[in-house]
């Protein structure tokens, strides 16, 4: 039950600008620029709920719990600032993903919203409110998480270039072979360098949501670790979020994380170079 819960929170957080997960304090955590807007909950301190606790609009605590006390909750530790608990399995997806986009709207910063807010509308949005079409997110060393403005393809294109291979190897590696299926395998080559990238798949909802797989051939004394790209629509492009990981605190595993971004700021910018 957990998975799936985890998952419904997971879709909507991800979908969102500049949101990124990691582990705080055991369980998954979703920040906007370093700042937390959801933190998962699951079985805490045996209190037999599986929820979220976000901020709330000022004053909206008491109305909630008093209105619906099967679903909301005072949560601990954050509830004397207004924070609000969300019982999973009491809340629709309409409700659940209004309290999700209130809490970000309440943490994230100004820009970013009013970027937000102009994408909704259909507007342009300010370069400097985008950022740049491929930066690194705040993030802390056991994860990497980036982000690609992707002026000229839909999301749907963008997902179709990260799991059809004509797409594939006209921005990532030279040879590419895929069976683009939850619990598919795939195979990326490098064959000057004698590199070979494997991993399986492990969710595929397009064009939102990839999970993967990732470990090297050449490094078999790396673990393997896990990509989830999230795909958003961003005015007549799409936005791409990707979170790269986990690390420990080794030289070895901070080495790997360096790389990795080095090698995701590269290939992202030919992403966004692409034509379809």
């Amino acid at each position: 039950m957990r998975i799936d819960q985890l998952e419904r929170v997971r879709r909507v957080c991800l979908a969102l600008p500049e949101a990124s997960e990691r582990l705080s304090h055991g369980e998954p955590t979703f920040f906007v620029r370093g700042k937390v807007f959801v933190m998962f909950a699951n079985n805490h301190h045996g209190d037999g709920r599986v929820a979220v606790w976000l901020p709330a609009p000022p004053g909206f605590q008491e109305g909630l719990i008093e209105a619906a006390p099967a679903t909301f909750f005072r949560p601990p530790y954050v509830g004397v600032r207004g924070w609000v608990g969300v019982v999973l399995d009491a809340i629709d997806d309409a409700g659940l993903q209004l309290h999700i986009e209130t809490a970000w709207e309440l943490v994230a910063p100004k820009r970013l919203r009013l970027a937000r807010r102009a994408a909704q509308a259909g507007a342009p949005v300010e370069p400097d409110a985008a950022a740049g079409a491929v930066r690194q997110l705040p993030s802390g060393p056991d994860t990497l998480v980036m982000q690609a403005l992707l002026s000229g393809l839909t999301p749907a294109n963008a997902f179709r270039a990260l799991v059809e291979p004509a797409l594939l190897v006209r921005w990532w590696p030279p040879e590419a072979a895929l069976d683009a299926r939850e619990g598919g395998a795939y195979c990326l080559r490098w064959p000057q360098q004698g590199w070979q990238l494997r991993g399986r798949f492990l969710v595929l909802a397009p064009p939102e949501r990839l999970e993967f797989t990732w470990r090297w051939d050449h490094e078999p004394e790396l673990p393997e670790r896990i990509v989830r790209v999230v795909i958003a629509p961003q005015g007549p492009g799409s936005l791409l979020t990707l979170t790269h990981g986990s690390y420990d605190g080794s030289a070895r595993d901070q080495a790997d994380r360096q790389s990795h971004h080095d090698g995701w700021q590269h290939f992202l910018a030919r992403l966004e170079g692409l034509v379809v």
